[in-house]
């Protein structure tokens, strides 16, 4: 891999971080965790598509991430809100998320964030999990109807 595309993918990954955890150090955090682990596997063993790994690793990476700052005490949002920038907002929205991925899984989590944060088709998400994309399209609409129900409570 060449330094050009090397940036290429680092930017990608970088700008995928960034939405997921919401904060301009952390995603530079997971960007440098996620090219370890890329270079510490790529050795082992071939990687033929080396942005769907990426990707799908630093998917893993953050969800995991955000799981655990979900493990650490609770504090005032103002405090939040001055020592990381987060907005109360901001930490709502982290909360929701690690409740659906607490009753729906991980996979369910990734896939919908594969389709609507980063605007995949169906066919491209179809391709990470080597499914067709009617198949996704049905699971998609059905975790959509099941999040709408469990979030209505």
């Amino acid at each position: 891999m060449d330094a050009k595309e090397l940036q290429k993918l680092m930017e990608v990954i970088f700008s995928r971080c960034r939405r997921l955890l919401g904060q301009h150090d952390l995603a530079w955090d997971a960007v440098q965790e996620v090219f370890t682990r890329f270079y510490e596997i790529a050795p082992q063993q071939t990687i033929q598509d080396p942005l769907r790994f990426l990707y799908r690793t630093s998917t893993n990476y953050c969800i995991d991430l955000m799981r655990t700052k979900d493990r650490l005490l609770p504090l005032e949002h103002t405090i939040v809100e001055e020592c990381w920038g987060v907005t109360s907002h901001q930490a709502e929205e982290a909360l929701l998320i690690r409740k659906l991925l607490q009753r729906f899984g991980q996979e369910a989590v990734e896939m919908l964030t594969y389709r609507y944060v980063d605007q995949m088709t169906y066919e491209e998400v179809g391709h990470i999990y080597n499914k067709s994309d009617r198949g996704i399209k049905k699971k998609v609409e059905r975790l959509e109807n099941q999040m709408r129900k469990y979030l209505k409570r």
